[in-house]
């Protein structure tokens, strides 16, 4: 079996970020997901990235880190088949064979931060750090996107004149 769960109990009124690993070096999956745990994050970690893309559904993780290199399946084919899977998740690309060329390739496909090993736990726990912030700013964003939506309702404007589609444009914005 090559998925491995990481997890401890948090206070029961906290909600803690979770994230997949996924290297085909089961000790550097290990590795980083002990990383990831330690910053907070409830943890599911797998060498198969096959398998880590069949357990990738909206909202089911906050966060992705990946090794870029990886026999089964392109790292590179795996952020974008995880991207469109959900658009939402923060992946993070971690590869042994840094190169720009590699850092733009990961970036276009949708990873939100690149890591070239070796590293330090240092400074894994930041990058993890940073995206599950970022990944808990965007949802809050989009929550108050909504209740503002809901509360201030284009379409309580009626009216066809020019006058009333600027303010229904202006509201909206």
């Amino acid at each position: 079996d090559t998925l491995v769960r990481f997890s401890v109990s948090p206070p029961a009124d906290v909600v803690r970020p979770t994230a997949l690993v996924v290297d085909d070096d089961p000790d550097m999956a290990a590795f980083v997901a002990e990383i990831a745990r330690d910053a907070g994050c409830e943890v599911l970690a797998t060498s198969d990235p096959v398998e880590a893309l069949a357990r990738v559904r909206p909202g089911v993780f906050d966060l992705v880190v990946t090794d870029v290199r990886m026999s089964a399946l392109d790292g590179i084919d795996l952020i974008a088949s995880v991207r469109k899977k959900d658009p939402d998740v923060i992946l993070l690309a971690m590869t042994a064979f840094g190169s720009i060329p590699t850092a733009v390739r990961a970036m276009r496909a949708g990873a939100h931060d690149y890591l070239s090993k070796p590293f330090s736990p240092e400074e894994m726990t930041l990058r993890i750090e940073r995206a599950v912030a970022d990944r808990r700013v965007r949802k809050e964003l989009s929550s108050l996107r909504a209740q503002v939506g809901d509360r201030f309702s284009v379409r309580a404007i009626v009216g066809k004149s020019l006058a009333t589609r600027r303010l229904g444009d202006l509201v909206g914005r």
